[in-house]
């Protein structure tokens, strides 16, 4: 299976994830919110076109969205300026959107749970189950406190501070994230994304970011 973004005014393809193992949901989806009026589909492998659809192969024909057959070849006359830059633009965003999910990923998703045990929302719960000012502790937090072997209130306020620390890292990811996609949608030429991409790398790679 392949997954790809289109053009609603003419359902052109603008650009191709050639990446059949990987679906890229994020990044098409981040892509998508960068160029108006366009769409995420897919096409799979007993479709006649589908070895051939690569973002090479869209310079040279008109591939569109075919909803019986997932992708078909149309006509020249149906490409306009407006959709010929929507594929450019794809172009030199898709490594910088890329690079950023990579960046997002690793270096915040991953601070979030030591164990890979969603545990936000489960917290939380327990944390407005309980009164610290009256003594009252909820099943989950004298558990915790029980295996631990600490008492409840000092189970409370090392999971208080687990939930903060985590909803903040959260919150600092999303804006981050918000931020660089603000300037992937500004990019219009091949110097922009190139001193983007370097402000990516410097800034989520290199530097201390969370």
């Amino acid at each position: 299976m392949k997954t790809f973004l289109f053009d609603f005014t003419n359902f052109g393809i603008v650009y191709v994830n050639e990446n059949t193992n990987n679906p890229m949901r994020w990044q098409l989806s981040i892509l998508r919110s960068c160029l108006l009026d366009t769409g995420i589909a897919r096409v799979f492998s007993f479709n006649p076109f589908y070895k051939e659809l690569t973002n090479v192969a869209l310079g040279d024909k008109f591939y569109f969205l075919d909803r019986p057959r997932g992708v078909a070849i149309g006509n020249q006359h149906e490409v306009n300026e407006y959709f010929l830059e929507k594929q450019r633009r794809a172009k030199l965003m898709m490594p910088l959107i890329d690079l950023l999910v990579n960046a997002v990923s690793s270096r915040s998703f991953s601070e979030l749970n030591d164990f890979g045990i969603p545990m936000d929302d489960t917290i939380a719960i327990e944390l407005m189950n309980s009164n610290p000012n009256t003594n009252e502790y909820s099943p989950g937090v004298i558990e915790y406190a029980t295996m631990l072997s600490i008492t409840p209130a000092q189970a409370y306020q090392e999971l208080q501070l687990d939930y903060k620390t985590h909803h903040a890292v959260k919150m600092k990811t999303y804006a981050t994230t918000k931020k660089y996609i603000n300037l992937i949608r500004a990019v219009r030429t091949t110097e922009q994304a190139n001193a983007l991409l370097e402000n990516i790398n410097q800034k989520l790679f290199k530097d201390t970011y969370i």
